[in-house]
C-alpha cells in the first residue's frame, strides 16, 4: 500500500465516506487491473479478501466497548462497508469479459487464444488453472453455468435463461443475466 494512502486511509479529516471512495476509486482499481484474465485459486482469492479487509480495518477503525479497543470482525466491516466483496467486483469483470469474448469476431486473437484447443501433453504433476477453468467456478457458483470441451453448454437453470450464447450475444440481455445475481 503506498505511503500517503495509509496516511489519508487513517486520518481524522476525512469522513469514512470519502475514505470508502477513496478506496473505491483509487485503490481497489490498482489492484483489480487485469483481473478478468486472472485464473485465481482459493489461496489467492484468500489473498484478496484479507487485502480488503486490511484496508477497511484502517478506514473504519477499532471499536471502542465499556473503554475497551476491539478490532471490528470480518462480518462487521462487510456490514459496514456495504458494497460488493473484491472477489464479487473480479467475477463480475470475468464475467463481462466472457461475453465480449464472445461477442469478438473468430479471427480475434484473444477468441482464438481462450477457446482454441491445444494439441499436445501436458508436464506431469496437477495442471495449472486455465481461466476458462475460474470462470467455469464463478458462473457454476452464481449462474449454474458449466464449462465443457472449452464453451459453456449448461443453460442457466437458477435464473430460467435459455442459450446464454444468444443472451451473450446482446449486451443488455448479457448483462441482467449476470446483474440479477448481485454481481453488478
Amino acid at each position: 500500500m503506498l505511503p500517503w494512502t495509509k496516511k489519508q486511509l487513517r486520518s481524522r479529516h476525512l469522513t469514512l465516506k470519502t475514505k470508502c471512495i477513496l478506496y473505491k476509486t483509487l485503490l481497489r482499481p490498482v489492484l483489480l487491473y487485469g483481473s478478468e484474465s486472472w485464473a485465481l485459486t482459493k489461496g489467492h482469492e484468500n489473498k484478496l479478501r484479507v487485502f480488503e479487509r486490511k484496508i477497511l480495518r484502517k478506514i473504519y477503525g477499532p471499536k471502542n466497548e465499556e473503554g475497551n479497543w476491539q478490532i471490528r470482525y470480518n462480518d462487521e466491516l462487510y456490514h459496514l462497508y456495504n458494497e460488493p466483496d473484491v472477489i464479487k467486483v473480479l467475477k463480475t469483470g470475468r464475467l463481462r469479459w466472457l461475453g465480449h469474448l464472445y461477442r469478438a469476431s473468430e479471427a480475434h486473437p484473444s477468441k482464438k487464444v481462450t477457446f482454441t484447443n491445444i494439441e499436445g501433453t501436458r508436464k506431469r504433476g496437477r495442471p495449472p488453472i486455465r481461466w476458462l477453468d475460474s470462470v467455469d467456478s464463478t458462473l457454476s457458483s452464481h449462474l449454474s453455468f458449466q464449462i465443457l470441451f472449452y464453451t459453456v453448454e449448461q443453460d442457466l437453470k437458477a435464473l430460467g435463461v435459455q442459450g446464454w450464447k444468444r443472451k451473450a450475444v446482446n449486451r443488455d440481455q448479457w448483462k441482467h443475466c449476470w446483474g440479477s445475481q448481485g454481481l453488478q
